[in-house]
């Protein structure tokens, strides 16, 4: 059994095979969490995006946390949810139910390179949507051709665009 996606993500590394007693006692500060959300939500963004069906561990979706067995097998945390995750959550995996470009659209990288990662879902007929992310450590700016809307947000996009760290777009012509 693997490390909860948020502790892999921003917790403390502890090695490869960490003593359970320190496993136990080694919990996420409030800094590595937030970092761990960002991280979470672009990680879920691309996985959303990307071809093939995605699926998420019970409580990835409400900030569960833990390191490896049995520590990664906590309950759900019923009445206390990270609730902006959880509603992040249901938006892409709303828009990714209601674009069938995700159901049968072909997949295109746009780019690739120091920490960006951008591609597009498109098909015949159709516009294409893009998913551009910043995993680097530095803004990157991406340009764009033509005007977009980030499905995210509702915000128009245009032109060069500056994509900060641990920041993801959802695009559509």
């Amino acid at each position: 059994d693997s490390v909860r996606i948020l502790t892999a993500l921003a917790g403390k590394d502890l090695g490869a095979d960490p003593p359970r007693d320190i496993q136990a006692k080694t919990h996420m500060s409030s800094e590595e969490l937030a970092l761990g959300i960002k991280r979470l939500k672009v990680a879920s963004l691309i996985q959303m995006s990307l071809p093939g069906v995605p699926s998420i561990y019970y409580g990835d979706e409400v900030g569960t946390s833990g390191y490896k067995d049995p520590f990664n097998r906590t309950c759900f945390p019923w009445g206390n949810e990270d609730g902006e995750l959880l509603n992040w959550y249901r938006n892409i995996t709303k828009i990714r139910t209601t674009h069938d470009i995700y159901k049968k659209g072909s997949y295109k990288t746009i780019i690739a390179e120091d920490g960006l990662y951008a591609f597009e879902r498109f098909e015949s007929g159709r516009e294409p949507v893009m998913t551009v992310a910043n995993c680097g450590v530095s803004e990157k700016t991406f340009a764009l051709e033509g005007r977009w809307i980030d499905l995210l947000n509702g915000q128009i996009k245009e032109g060069n665009i500056c994509i900060y760290p641990n920041e993801s777009l959802l695009l559509e012509r």
